[in-house]
């Protein structure tokens, strides 16, 4: 079990779980192993067909709620209003969570960055496009 104060893991869905309309070979297998480590799964998505896409592949047997919305400014691209939304999802379920408990795993740099201005108290990672969320990812997280 991780040491990290974080139990809340919010989750892009383009680029970290799916590239190009396909899923990332490891992206359910890291999926299954989050969840056996206690964590709280959440999907924050600008693609409003992430619930679909979670649907079709399996995520949501794994995933607790998702937020599905396009951002207001597409100049700065935030997924702060998604947070507020997931924060008010485990309040209903009696889970009083604080931001220091959350962690964005994201792959674009401006998203995490309009993000992070906003809420600093969140921490991020940042996976590689091309190849979506890793073990190598999940380890960072473990061991940060």
């Amino acid at each position: 079990m991780s040491t990290l104060s974080t139990k809340y893991i919010i989750l892009d869905l383009d680029g970290t779980l799916m590239g190009e309309g396909t899923v990332f070979p490891q992206s359910l297998d890291l999926l299954i192993q989050l969840k056996h480590l206690h964590y709280h799964l959440t999907l924050a998505s600008h693609n409003p067909h992430a619930q679909f896409f979670c649907d079709r592949y399996g995520f949501s047997d794994h995933i607790d709620h998702v937020v599905a919305f396009a951002p207001q400014d597409y100049e700065q691209p935030t997924k702060h209003s998604h947070l507020l939304e997931i924060m008010n999802y485990y309040q209903t379920k009696n889970l009083h969570i604080s931001y220091k408990e959350m962690v964005l795993i994201d792959d674009r740099s401006d998203v995490i960055n309009h993000t992070k201005n906003t809420l600093p108290e969140v921490s991020y990672i940042q996976v590689n496009a091309l190849t979506g969320l890793v073990s190598t990812d999940i380890n960072h997280l473990l061991h940060k």
